[in-house]
């Protein structure tokens, strides 16, 4: 496809599109503040935490606001999956 095609302001690459397209979607459909909202966004972390040293280091600094905003929703399983999502894989060389 021409790169003259593409809509103004979104990304060349395909990846960078399906991102951008994603992350608005997201946005527009599933509330601020949801539970659904609150595991896909962990969900995010825990895959950050393996891309390498600088996406670990992310993760770490997020984990404890992720499970601050797991438990004052006031739900014991949401809170325990949020926690439990940072279990550190048996091949990691060291816990986060």
């Amino acid at each position: 496809q021409d790169p003259d095609l593409d809509p103004p302001g979104e990304p060349a690459d395909a990846a960078a599109r399906l991102w951008a397209r994603t992350t608005e979607a997201y946005d527009r459909t599933v509330a601020a503040g949801s539970r659904a909202r609150l595991e896909s966004t962990v969900g995010l972390l825990r895959g950050l935490a393996v891309t390498g040293g600088g996406g670990l280091e992310a993760a770490r600094e997020h984990r404890m606001t992720a499970v601050q905003a797991a438990e004052e929703t006031g739900d014991a399983e949401l809170t325990a999956r949020v926690i439990g999502a940072y279990d550190v894989p048996a091949n990691w060389t060291r816990g986060d």
